[in-house]
């Protein structure tokens, strides 16, 4: 624990749970707050058929043909055979398929059989989750914890970076249904980037750097890449300020898992095998995955069991097949070209100099990726350190850290927001060319649809807006007034926010909300005003306020 965490100041003893269901594994650990005592982290360290030491279980749901969920993690490895003999379903890589729509939109992942959805299997694998918790608990702390605390535990659910309200809504839904929190004021979600950063700072070993000056965390998981910045306000009590907007990437290990799918696939050839001689490609794709974790050395060849083929044009020689180091290296293009693109664009953006990379996450053990950034830092005079030491318990416990410490100060919105607004009509702008202009009250000519930006640094838990003039007349409905709300995942937005002359948004718009009021009292209140064709007109000021919990920018 850090020297700097307090004893728990609570009257009651409470169950503090989090939960970091990753793409391709999944971690729990959890925290009994005792008055007076400062608090300790546990995790689980013992699954179902799981060696003893095991911080992590697969992610992965077996469902049968009635769509009921009959097997949950580490049960395809203990029962190999359990797939074919029952004819159930295995599904992985599902967390993807709740991603915004506008990540990744060009990668199609398999299709979830009919029947099942994916809150649905949110839903049953964080019951089995709840299962797991409560029996580890009942084996390891006596006096029953688990049942006198469970039914008012607090859940801390992680999440990408990039994830919006609809995924963290949705991820609620399914804890309550799964029956591991009643209600959602139980469930509370942060960043995995952030969990991975507070834990970092937990283990002590980024001591030196926790001082003003500016860091950033990287995490890389299964399925996303997330980057982050940070300053350091203060160093005891630990607080940090968000300095870059941050940046995430569908781009991770699952990718690198697919290219080497398709590759292993086209060189077996399986149709002009055929169905009796060819293995499971399922199985050999089970070892690539299992042997990329340590491949480091592109000169070297990695070598699959194909269970008795021969067949030289297919470098598949005494059941092995070779594939190049050269190609495999290929594989990870993807994600290592979405990590240094995003440390590049951080170090850009950043008002303060961040020369130090804190990598974490289960992509970072690889040892080929960890060269390869290392020598991209050298070459950009940054210095990068991986304090996780192998721990697979990073993010889990990184977010009992965020949930006791709120050592985040404020952070930047994950994208920008704003409202749509009239723009001065300008002739010599062509994006305005073609589109429907008007004389608004005072007498200008103006395009509406433009857009109004709202500002980028949030902090915890507070609101954040900026104000607007409407000229409103006699003859308008200003009791029933509306201001929607869009975020622009882009870089930077354009002047308009949808497309001219059509309904539709622009790329990377997103419609995020509608704000509805009643303004009747304010026009009531409001003067007069003549513009210079004598119409008579009001301005309304308005500043539309939205507040987003903690856990959408953390």
């Amino acid at each position: 624990m850090p020297p700097n965490r307090k004893p728990y100041k609570g009257k009651e003893e409470r169950l503090v749970v989090s939960v970091d269901i990753g793409t391709t594994f999944t971690a729990a650990s959890w925290c009994i707050l005792v008055p007076g005592q400062i608090p300790k982290f546990e995790s689980i360290v013992r699954w179902p058929d799981q060696f003893e030491g095991s911080a992590k279980v697969p992610s992965v749901v077996y469902y049968d043909e009635s769509r009921k969920p009959r097997a949950f993690g580490a049960r395809n490895i203990a029962e190999p055979t359990t797939e074919a003999e029952h004819r159930w379903l295995k599904l992985e890589w599902w967390k993807l398929v709740l991603r915004p729509a506008h990540l990744l939109p060009e990668f199609v992942f398999p299709e979830l059989p009919q029947g099942i959805t994916v809150d649905k299997i949110f839903a049953d694998f964080l019951s089995y989750i709840k299962e797991c918790l409560q029996k580890y608990m009942q084996d390891a702390v006596a006096g029953d914890k688990w049942g006198k605390l469970s039914l008012s535990l607090t859940l801390i659910l992680t999440t990408p970076r990039c994830w919006l309200s609809e995924q963290q809504e949705r991820m609620r839904v399914a804890a309550i249904n799964s029956g591991l929190v009643e209600s959602p004021q139980q469930v509370r979600f942060v960043s995995e980037a952030e969990a991975a950063v507070l834990y970092a700072a937990d283990t002590g070993r980024i001591r030196e750097w926790l001082k003003a000056s500016g860091l950033f965390g990287l995490l890389c998981l299964s399925g996303t890449i997330d980057i982050s910045s940070y300053q350091v306000i203060s160093a005891v009590p630990l607080q940090l300020e968000e300095l870059t907007p941050a940046h995430c990437y569908v781009a991770g290990s699952v990718l690198i898992n697919e290219s080497a799918r398709k590759y292993i696939e086209e060189r077996l050839l399986i149709n002009q095998l055929g169905a009796d001689d060819a293995d499971d490609p399922s199985e050999i794709n089970s070892q690539f995955e299992a042997k990329k974790c340590h491949f480091k050395d592109p000169n070297k060849v990695m070598m699959l069991q194909v269970a008795g083929h021969i067949t030289t044009n297919l470098d598949i020689t005494r059941g092995r097949l070779e594939i190049p180091g050269t190609k495999i290296a290929e594989f990870f293009d993807i994600s290592l070209d979405a990590i240094i693109k995003g440390m590049k664009s951080v170090i850009s953006e950043s008002r303060a100099q961040v020369n130090k990379v804190i990598l974490v996450g289960g992509l970072a053990s690889n040892i080929y990726v960890f060269s390869r950034i290392q020598k991209w830092a050298k070459d950009a005079g940054v210095i990068v350190i991986k304090p996780d030491g192998g721990n697979m318990k990073v993010v889990a416990e990184g977010a009992l850290a965020w949930h006791l410490d709120s050592s985040v100060a404020s952070r930047i919105a994950k994208y920008h927001y704003g409202t749509k607004t009239a723009i001065r009509f300008d002739s010599t702008n062509p994006d305005m060319e073609g589109r429907k202009v008007y004389f608004n009250p005072t007498g200008d000519c103006v395009v509406n649809g433009g857009w109004a930006g709202i500002g980028m640094k949030i902090r915890s838990k507070k609101e954040f807006g900026g104000w607007h003039h409407r000229e409103c007349t006699d003859d308008e409905e200003v009791d029933k007034f509306e201001f929607p709300i869009y975020a622009f995942t882009g870089t930077s937005p354009p002047l308009f926010i949808k497309k001219k002359g059509q309904r539709q948004l622009n790329p990377h718009f997103i419609h995020i909300c509608t704000i509805k009021c009643n303004l009747q009292e304010c026009y009531d209140q409001a003067k007069y005003r003549k513009s210079p064709t004598g119409r008579k007109y009001k301005i309304i000021e308005v500043s539309p306020m939205i507040h987003f919990p903690t856990s959408y920018f953390s």
